[in-house]
Formats: structure tokens, sequence, C-alpha cells
């Protein structure tokens, strides 16, 4: 179980939790450090909530900025990447079932996100929910694989294969 959290942590600080910048446009990486495999959307009031939050996340100010992406959430229920950034702070604050709530959220809002699963994964993987974390691992790198995006199928199968041999 040790080697287990191990490598997750070891995952999560190679492929990282960090978090887009406000003036990011729709093409840019994912907050993961994973390429976006799907184009995103999202109303004017949705970004400015996301762009807040990410303010209070560099100020420090943890609540604030949680309550932004939460604010977000509910202004655009349909856009995952406030569930991603949501996740991602959960994450960091070492909260892993929020962030698995989080993210499950998010992977039935936008079930074709490869990036979605491969956080999903990560989460259970720190919580120590092996077979979870290996089926959002292979979930991951089959989206990666139909969206012919080898770099990320790579790296969710690094994930998988790091689980397996944790086992």
């Amino acid at each position: 179980m040790k080697r287990l959290w191990l490598l997750v942590a070891f995952a999560v600080v190679i492929f990282g939790c960090g978090s887009p910048q406000p003036d990011q446009t729709s093409q840019s990486q994912a907050p993961t450090g994973l390429r976006q495999s799907r184009p995103r959307t999202a109303m004017p009031d949705n970004k400015q909530l996301l762009a807040e939050g990410i303010n209070h996340l560099q100020e420090a100010e943890i609540a604030e900025a949680i309550k932004s992406f939460d604010d977000a959430i509910r202004a655009n229920p349909l856009d995952p990447d406030p569930y991603i950034i949501l996740g991602q702070t959960y994450l960091r604050l070492k909260r892993y079932d929020r962030a698995v709530d989080t993210l499950t959220a998010a992977t039935r809002v936008a079930p074709d996100r490869g990036d979605l699963h491969y956080l999903l994964a990560v989460s259970h993987g720190l919580m120590g929910k092996e077979d979870k974390a290996k089926e959002s691992a292979r979930r991951s790198m089959e989206l990666f694989r139909q969206d012919k995006d080898e770099e990320n199928f790579l790296k969710s199968l690094a994930l998988l294969q790091g689980l397996i041999q944790s086992e």
C-alpha cells in the first residue's frame, strides 16, 4: 500500500496538478500538464469566476478560491473546467475524497475527456482505491487512444503500469 501511495504521489509530482492561467485559450494546456484533446467552451461569467478563483489560489486564499469555483459550477454546470480546477485544489489540500467527488461529477458532464479520468485515477490512487484507480486510468488511456493523443496516452499507460506493479 505504501508503494502505491508513493507511486501515485510521484505521478502527481511528475505530471503536475497546476492550474491554467486566466488568459488561456481553449487550445492551451490542461491544468494537469496533459494537453487537452477536445475544445472547451464556457460562458463569459464562468470564465470570470474561474479567473477570480485562480487569483485567489495565487494569493493563498483557498476558501475564497473554492467558493469561486463552486460559483462557476453553478453558473455553468456543463463546463468541466471549474470541476477540474476545484478537483485539483482538493488534491493539493490532500482532500482526496472531495477531489474524487468533484472529478466524478466532471466525468458525468464530460465523459469523453481523458484528462478528467486521469485525474480521477490519481485521486483514487491517493485514497488507496486501487481498483477504481486502475479503472479510471484505463478509461483515460482509451480516450487518449481514440483522440490519437499519444503523449497523454503514454502518461496514462505509465500511471496504470505503476498501479499494477504496486500490487
